[in-house]
This record gives C-alpha cells, sequence and structure tokens, in this order.
C-alpha cells in the first residue's frame, strides 16, 4: 500500500503588509525585524475575503494540480487554531462548499503543528479503511485575527495562510509515498504561548484585553530549537535514515534565526532548510504546506525526492511525516 501526496495548492490575502508599514504601527523598524525574525512581509485577511473562501480557493488549486474532481475526495482534515466558525468544523464547510456530499470532515487543533497532526491523522484513517482513496489535507489560519497590532514582541510575525495537499491511496504506485511519522505534545508549555480565552473559559470576556496571542518569546524560541534538533535525529534513526537521504526539510516557518540555529545545531546544510516566512510570516498551521508549495511551484522538488515536514507549537505539540513524492 502506497499512499502518496499527489498535489498542493496555496492561497494568501491579497492585502500585504510590508515591515515599512508597521513601523507606523508600533516603535520598531525594517532592519530590526529582518535581523531577528528574516520576515519582510505578511499578508492579512481584507474585508472582502473570508477564511473559507481563500481555504476553498487553496483546496481548488490542489484538486486541479492532482487531476481528480471534488467529489473523489473521501476525507477531509483541516489543521487551523483559527476556525471559520466554533461550529460546524472549518472542514466540513469547505465540504460543502466544494459541493462533496459525503465524505469525512474534522478540524484538528494543535496549533503551529496542525497541519503536521491533520496528515499523520489521515494517513491512519488511509491505512485503516482503503474505501478513502483521496483526501484533502489542510493547513488554514488567520492569526491577525488574535494578534495584537500594537504588541512589537507578536504582531511582527504573524500573518495569515492557507495551503494544503491531496493525497492518495495507491496499492499500485511506484512510489513509496509516506515514510515515517510521528506526534507528540507535554502540555507543560501552556503558559509560554497561548491564547487565554475560549468557549470554555473567559469567551464573556473575549472583546476585552486579554483575548490576543501572548508568547514568551525567548522561552519559545530556546524551546523550538531543541525540540526540532531532536525530533529531526529522532525521526532520522527510527525510520533508517541519515541526512543525506533526506533532500529538504521544511520546519514550521517561525522565526528564521530558530530555522539556522537547528541547521548549526546538526551541521545540516542551509540549502536543504526550506524558509519561505520573508514573503508570508508565520502562519502557524499553514506554514509547512505554504512552503511545500513554493518548492513544488518553483520546480525545486522532483519526483523520488524524500522530504521531511517538522511541526511544532504551542501546547506543546510536535509532529514529523517523512515521505517520497
Amino acid at each position: 500500500m502506497s499512499i502518496r501526496i499527489l498535489s498542493s495548492g496555496a492561497a494568501l490575502p491579497e492585502k500585504i503588509l510590508k515591515n515599512s508599514d508597521l513601523e507606523k504601527m508600533v516603535e520598531t523598524s525594517d532592519a530590526w525585524i529582518v535581523k531577528m525574525t528574516g520576515i519582510q512581509e505578511r499578508h492579512i485577511l481584507s474585508d472582502t475575503e473570508s477564511f473559507s473562501s481563500l481555504t476553498l480557493k487553496a483546496a481548488k488549486i490542489a484538486l486541479e494540480r492532482a487531476h481528480i474532481t471534488a467529489e473523489d475526495i473521501n476525507m477531509i482534515a483541516l489543521g487551523t487554531s483559527t476556525p471559520e466558525s466554533i461550529m460546524p468544523s472549518s472542514a466540513c464547510i469547505l465540504q460543502g462548499l466544494l459541493g462533496i456530499k459525503e465524505c469525512i470532515s474534522l478540524d484538528l487543533q494543535a496549533a503551529c503543528s496542525g497541519f503536521v497532526y491533520a496528515l499523520v491523522t489521515t494517513y491512519y484513517f488511509m491505512l485503516s479503511n482503503p474505501n478513502i482513496r483521496y483526501a484533502l489535507v489542510m493547513g488554514c489560519d488567520a492569526l491577525s485575527k488574535i494578534t495584537n497590532w500594537s504588541d512589537r514582541a507578536t504582531c511582527v510575525l504573524f500573518g495569515d495562510g492557507f495551503a494544503g495537499l491531496v493525497l492518495e491511496n495507491n496499492p499500485q504506485a511506484k512510489s513509496p509515498g509516506i515514510l515515517y511519522c510521528g506526534l507528540g505534545s507535554d502540555g507543560t508549555g501552556k503558559s509560554h504561548l497561548n491564547v487565554c480565552w475560549g468557549i470554555g473559559q473567559g469567551y464573556e470576556k473575549s472583546n476585552e484585553t486579554n483575548h490576543y496571542i501572548y508568547m514568551n518569546g525567548r522561552e519559545v524560541f530556546r524551546t523550538s530549537v531543541n525540540y526540532f534538533s531532536q525530533l529531526i535525529l529522532d525521526s532520522l534513526e527510527k525510520s533508517k535514515l541519515n541526512f543525506e537521504d533526506v533532500d529538504w526539510i521544511i520546519t514550521h516557518q517561525a522565526n528564521i534565526r530558530i530555522i539556522h540555529a537547528v541547521a548549526e545545531k546538526l551541521n545540516i546544510s542551509k540549502e536543504k532548510l526550506v524558509v519561505t516566512l520573508d514573503k508570508h510570516g508565520n502562519t502557524s498551521a499553514a506554514s509547512i504546506p505554504l512552503a511545500f508549495n513554493h518548492l513544488l511551484e518553483e520546480k525545486k522538488i522532483k519526483h523520488g525526492d524524500k522530504v521531511m515536514f517538522v511541526g511544532f507549537g504551542a501546547g506543546y505539540t510536535w509532529g514529523v511525516v517523512i515521505f517520497q513524492f
């Protein structure tokens, strides 16, 4: 059995917020933002766009590139921390917009690891159910809605993004597809990166002061570097691969200094580590599929290449997928 990635699709909001725009909003500078984060601009949902409209756009692109129709889809898994609505799920809303009469649809909330959680969950569904031939796996977030645009520590980081993949379960495929996957979490990281309200608590005060992303930057930076490094090493050992076997490593696109620190710690060539955050910032669950989509559109990746996705997010949560394209 081969469960493989067929295609990708992505959509970014039309509105672009450059570092020069942020200079007018908070005490910062383009030079400082680029030095500390690597980000030059981010995309923000406008009044004429919505979470669901851009999710739909990304999904349609992925379907077209896979040469299948929406009716071929048997499952939709969508990773997000900023859903279109509390209920129904954003995946179910997408199903309706695509005109799919019946399929499995679910959201997964694992912060910046959300896309990897959705991908691994879908993989296990497909392993256990041969009737799931095609699946849409999406990572979509509108972090601008929960960003405090007067807080210099966080507003320079986040943007909105929408992207996804089409998976195929094909026993006759020559490519082995997904080779390894793993997920994990550690709830003790809650206090370092969070949004402190939700339906279960604080909802009635969500329009007051403390309804934005809070981040302990130093702690998250240190923890991210350590986790990313160990996750890469562990996944290679468990999959019986080495660095030379992997052509591309796509980590969550949080901060260029984190990515470079991981490269230096593991002595990895920076050419293996994909970086796209300069053009869209930290888009949470969307960042990994956005980076993969960039590789495909730039024709940098070829069939047979081995790719590693590494996600890490609030909670803490983490996940790794290695596959042959």
